[in-house]
C-alpha cells in the first residue's frame, strides 16, 4: 500500500485553490483531506445481495426480475446505500437494461462506492470489485469512521445586535464535537443555520467561509464556518387587492405580526392561512416582494402583496344528512359576514334531527390585532335520548383569543333546562335545572390538517363551574379534556403507509348531587364518536328506564388505518371506557371492530362495524370527520 498527501481545498470565500491529483474524487465543495491512504482495486467474493422487486423504482423506472447477480460484502448501512445508489444496483432490476452496459457499470463501481463511503465519513476504506456479465462483486472494509474533533462556527454582522438570538442559533448547531461526520449532515447543518437566520429576518445571510478538514489517519474532522448575517429586515407595507365588501380592520386583525416585527416566512404563511380560514375570503394569497430587495440593496423592509377573493356578505344554506347517532338531519342556515357594517359575523340556523333539534344564533366580532375577539348568542336545544327528554335554553357571551396553535375562550352562560325522565311503569319524573356558568376552554391543535389530519396532536381542555344561589340550583365544578394523537408510520409517504390514532377523554363534575345540574354539564358515553358498538348516549347512570348523565367520564381508543387506495382506507380499532355517577360505580365498556374511511374534502366518512362486549352484539355505525 502506498501513502501520499492528498489535499482538496475548494473553500467558499477567498480560499486559495491547491492542485490535486487528477484521480482525486470530489467529496464536497469545502472538504479538505489530509493524509489520505490510497486503496487498491482488485477482485473479491462477497455476500449475496437482495433480489429485485416488481413495480417502479424511486426514479420511476419499471422494475423486473434481476438481470445479474450483485454480491455486496459491507456493513449493513453501506450495503443498503450501495444497492440503492450505485449504477449497478439501480440497473440490476430496471426494464430496458442492455447487457452491453455491464462493463461500463462495473468500471464505475469502485468510484461510486468510494464516494458513498466518504459521504458517510469513511475516508480510509478499502474497496475490492470484480465480476463478469453474470454478476458483480464488491467488498468494502470501511476502516474507522470519522468523528468531529473540533467545531468553529461564527455569526458576524447585524446579528451581534441580537445576542440572545445569536447564542440560541449557535447552541442549536446540529453537528457537535463527538458526532460522526457525514457529508449530508454537514450540508444540512449549514442550510439549517441559514434557514434559521432567514426565518428571523436575516434574508441576506450568506456563507462567508466554510471548510471541513478531515485527518484521514486520525479519523477526525475539523469544521469551520463563518456566516455573515447582513441586516435584519422587517415587515413593511401591505398592498391589498380585492378588498371591497369588508372593512380594512379585518386584515389588520388577522396579521400574525405587527409593523416593525422581524420578517419571517412562516408568519407570511400563517397570515395566508388566517385569511383563508377567516370565512371572509374564498381565496387569499400573500406574496412577499423579495424582488425589491434585489432592486434596492439598502432596503430594510419587506412589503407584502395580498390578492383576495371575497365571499358574499350574506349566505343561506339548506342541507340534509344522516348519522347513526342522531338519525336523519335537515339543516337551515343564514349567515351574515358584515353585521352592522363592522365585519361582525352572525351565524344562525335550525338543525332538525330524529333525536335532537336545535335553533341558534351567534355573533362574533372580527379578530383584533392582539388576537382577541368577542362572541355572544343564544340557542335552544331539545333532545330525546335513552329515556331522557330535555329542553335547554342558553344565552352566553365571552371573549376569546387566537394565538397560533392555541385558542382560548372565557365565557359566562345561563342555562335553563326542563327534564322528563322515564322511570318505568308509565311513570315520568318532570324536573328543572338551571345554572349560571363561568367557563374557560383551552384548545391546542398541531395538526397537518384540521379537516383530515394524518399527523399531529390535538388537546381540548375545559374548566367551568356555578355557585348555588346565583341563578343556579346546584353548585358544581367541572373539568374535562379530550386528546387526539395522529402518528403516521412513514412521514415521507403518508398515503402509502398506515396511521395510528389514539384518543383519550377524561371528565369529572365535583358536586354533592347531579339533581339541579343541566344535563349539558354531565357525562354520557356511547356512539360513533365515543365508544363504538354501543348506541348513542346509552352509557351513564341508570334511573328507572332512562340513562342520564353522570359525574365521571373516561374513554380511551386506539385505531390503526391503512390505505387501500388514496381515497379509501381500512381501519381496525379498540375502544374502552364509560360514564358513571362516581369512579366507584365506573364500569369499563369495551368494543372492537373494523371500518372503512373514505377521504373527502369535508373530512373522512367513517363506516364502522363494532362489537359491543357488554351487549354481545355487533352494530353498524356511520359518521363524518373527527369530534375535536
Amino acid at each position: 500500500m502506498r501513502s501520499r498527501q492528498l489535499i482538496i481545498t475548494l473553500c467558499v470565500g477567498g480560499c486559495a485553490l491547491s492542485a490535486a491529483p487528477a484521480s482525486a474524487q470530489s467529496i464536497g465543495d469545502d472538504v479538505v483531506l489530509l493524509a489520505q491512504s490510497e486503496a487498491p482495486s482488485g477482485e473479491a467474493g462477497g455476500k449475496a445481495g437482495n433480489g429485485g422487486a416488481g413495480g417502479r423504482d424511486s426514479a420511476g423506472f419499471e422494475e423486473t426480475a434481476p438481470h445479474y447477480g450483485f454480491d455486496i460484502d459491507a456493513p449493513d448501512a453501506l450495503r443498503s446505500l450501495i444497492e440503492r445508489q450505485t449504477s449497478l444496483g439501480k440497473w440490476r432490476t430496471r426494464r430496458g437494461y442492455d447487457r452491453d452496459q455491464f462493463d461500463a457499470l462495473l468500471a464505475n463501481l469502485r468510484t461510486e462506492v468510494e464516494a458513498i463511503c466518504r459521504a458517510e465519513g469513511y475516508f480510509d476504506c478499502v474497496i475490492e470489485t470484480g465480476g463478469d456479465a453474470s454478476g458483480a462483486r464488491v467488498k468494502v472494509t470501511p476502516g474507522k469512521r470519522t468523528t468531529i474533533r473540533g467545531v468553529d462556527v461564527r455569526l458576524e454582522g447585524d446579528i451581534d445586535r441580537h445576542p440572545e438570538l445569536r447564542d440560541r442559533l449557535l447552541g442549536e448547531w446540529p453537528m457537535p464535537v463527538g458526532r460522526h461526520y457525514d457529508a449530508a449532515g454537514w450540508e444540512s447543518a449549514k442550510r439549517k443555520l441559514l434557514g434559521d437566520l432567514q426565518q428571523n429576518g436575516f434574508l441576506r445571510a450568506e456563507i462567508a467561509d466554510s471548510s471541513a478538514t478531515v485527518d484521514v489517519q486520525q479519523a477526525a474532522a475539523e469544521l469551520h464556518l463563518v456566516v455573515r448575517s447582513g441586516r435584519q429586515l422587517h415587515f413593511g407595507d401591505l398592498e391589498i387587492n380585492g378588498l371591497e365588501r369588508y372593512p380594512r380592520r379585518l386584515i389588520d386583525g388577522l396579521r400574525p405580526f405587527r409593523d416593525g416585527d422581524a420578517y419571517s416566512y412562516d408568519r407570511v404563511q400563517q397570515f395566508q392561512t388566517n385569511l383563508r380560514d377567516s370565512g371572509y375570503f374564498r381565496n387569499a394569497y400573500v406574496t412577499p416582494d423579495l424582488d425589491a430587495l434585489d432592486r434596492d440593496p439598502a432596503a430594510t423592509t419587506v412589503s407584502l402583496r395580498l390578492e383576495l377573493t371575497e365571499e358574499q356578505v350574506k349566505r343561506a344554506t339548506l342541507g340534509a344528512g344522516y348519522g347513526t347517532d342522531a338519525g336523519a338531519r335537515l339543516i337551515l342556515g343564514l349567515e351574515h359576514r358584515n353585521l352592522f357594517g363592522r365585519g361582525d359575523r352572525m351565524d344562525s340556523g335550525i338543525i332538525l334531527e330524529e333525536r335532537r333539534q336545535r335553533a341558534f344564533i351567534g355573533v362574533r366580532t372580527p379578530t383584533e390585532p392582539s388576537g382577541h375577539y368577542w362572541a355572544y348568542g343564544a340557542r335552544y336545544d331539545r333532545m330525546d335520548v335513552s329515556g331522557e327528554r330535555t329542553g335547554t335554553k342558553t344565552i352566553y357571551g365571552g371573549r376569546g383569543k387566537q394565538t397560533g396553535r392555541i385558542d382560548t375562550f372565557v365565557s359566562l352562560a345561563h342555562q335553563d333546562e326542563s327534564q322528563a325522565i322515564d322511570l318505568g311503569g308509565g311513570n315520568t319524573a318532570y324536573e328543572t335545572a338551571r345554572a349560571t356558568v363561568v367557563g374557560f376552554s383551552w384548545n391546542y391543535r398541531a395538526l397537518d390538517s384540521r379537516i383530515d389530519p394524518r399527523e399531529g396532536l390535538s388537546i381540548s381542555a375545559q374548566a367551568s363551574g356555578a355557585i348555588g344561589g346565583l341563578l343556579t340550583d346546584t353548585s358544581f365544578a367541572r373539568l374535562y379534556t379530550r386528546t387526539y394523537y395522529f402518528l403516521p408510520f412513514d412521514r415521507r409517504s403518508p398515503n402509502q403507509a398506515g396511521m395510528l390514532i389514539g384518543k383519550l377523554e377524561l371528565g369529572q363534575v365535583f358536586a354533592s348531587t347531579t339533581q339541579g345540574i343541566p344535563s349539558t354539564n354531565l357525562f354520557r358515553a356511547g356512539g360513533s364518536q365515543s365508544i363504538r358498538g354501543y348506541d348513542y348516549n346509552t352509557i351513564g347512570v341508570t334511573r328507572g328506564e332512562a340513562t342520564v348523565g353522570g359525574r365521571v367520564l373516561g374513554i380511551a381508543s386506539v385505531e390503526y388505518q391503512h390505505p387501500v387506495t388514496d381515497a379509501v382506507w381500512g381501519a381496525v380499532f379498540i375502544d374502552a371506557g364509560g360514564a358513571a355517577y362516581s369512579w366507584g360505580d365506573y364500569r369499563l365498556h369495551k368494543s372492537y371492530g373494523i371500518g372503512v374511511r373514505v377521504r373527502t374534502p369535508v373530512g373522512p366518512i367513517n363506516l364502522d362495524a363494532a362489537y359491543a362486549d357488554a351487549e354481545r352484539r355487533w352494530r353498524l355505525q356511520f359518521s363524518v370527520g373527527f369530534l375535536f
